[in-house]
């Protein structure tokens, strides 16, 4: 089992990926609904910081180990 604070970074996480990917980083409506807690505005640039990909990719381990832990006996 994840921890749900581990797991509502992980979605925010995904929206900014999915910002970076699809919209040059620019803040969308779909990005606000998704991370309403978020001051960025529509149309702002999404600043991330290291302290945020750091935070991420330990998420990320937690998650990869959940799942690990579903597969094993």
């Amino acid at each position: 089992m994840i921890d749900p604070v581990v797991w509502q970074r992980l979605q925010h996480v995904w929206a900014a990926r999915h910002l970076c990917t699809h919209n040059d980083g620019l803040v969308d409506a779909k990005y606000v609904m998704k991370v309403p807690a978020s001051t960025a505005q529509i149309g702002q640039r999404l600043t991330i910081t290291e302290a945020t990909v750091r935070q991420a990719i330990a998420d990320a381990d937690s998650l990869c180990r959940a799942l690990g832990d579903l597969t094993r006996p």
